[in-house]
């Protein structure tokens, strides 16, 4: 696999991808929107847009970019990510593979850059944290 720097892009463009795009252009433009994109509030809108697709490799890289963005900008939406984090949890596609093993790196991250959030949801879905490796007292 190659790597590529994750591409800036306007607001304009962000929208024709997602009018028109599936596949690998629509991965870097969610990507390069969470690496470049200074309005982290545009940046989560995008990023929750695809948690729940039904390309399940969209849904789990989404997912996964919530990690990014706690890592990368200073101020995330503290409440807008427990609960779309909650609703992950609490879909359909919480126990695939795909999904746990981003979750788990979803949770580190929080534990480190935001721990209000990762303490909720380890509070209220002990199991789950179990279950996905993230039981240990951070």
């Amino acid at each position: 696999m190659e790597y590529y720097e994750p591409k800036t892009y306007s607001h304009e463009e962000v929208e024709n991808i997602i009018k028109n795009e599936k596949g690998t252009e629509l991965n870097y433009m969610i990507v390069g929107v969470v690496y470049n994109e200074p309005d982290v509030n545009y940046a989560f809108k995008i990023v929750k847009k695809y948690c729940f697709d039904l390309d399940i490799s969209l849904q789990a890289l989404a997912i996964g970019c919530i990690a990014d963005l706690s890592r990368i900008h200073d101020c995330i939406p503290i409440e807008e990510i427990k609960q779309l984090l909650h609703e992950i949890i609490e879909g359909k596609d919480s126990y695939r593979l795909e999904i746990m093993g981003n979750m788990r790196d979803v949770l580190g991250a929080l534990s480190f850059y935001a721990p209000e959030i990762y303490k909720s949801i380890r509070a209220k879905y002990p199991v789950y944290c179990k279950e996905i490796g993230c039981d240990d007292e951070q």
